[in-house]
């Protein structure tokens, strides 16, 4: 092979190499996931469902389960009925200074 035909064939591999390493890493970039997808993957393979919220109310009761429920609080004091009976009352007793929770549900598909 002459000089120029070396050089030519030279610069020509650089390009493919090019082509080569960007295709890679675009490929790469890809498949990359956020620190955020890998937290959510990682806990979800756990298989622990952390669904309850206060006093026994969890997400995904159904809207007879609520009520249910909340009768059986309100019967041994721990909570009231709220404003206009269309909430729900909770005195809040183990913080620093006193407070109420008012609060009802939104029901998407029963639940």
């Amino acid at each position: 092979m002459n000089h120029h035909k070396l050089s030519r064939f030279i610069f020509e591999m650089k390009g493919y190499l090019l082509y080569f390493v960007l295709i890679v890493f675009f490929a790469a970039a890809c498949k990359r996931t956020s620190e955020y997808e890998r937290i959510v993957e990682t806990e979800l393979s756990k298989g622990v469902v952390n669904d309850s919220l206060f006093l026994g109310i969890q997400f995904g009761m159904t809207s007879k389960e609520f009520f249910a429920h909340c009768w059986t609080l309100n019967k041994q004091g721990l909570i009231q009925q709220g404003t206009q009976n269309t909430t729900v009352l909770y005195q809040v007793d183990n913080l620093k200074h006193p407070a109420t929770m008012e609060f009802y549900p939104d029901f998407y598909e029963d639940k």
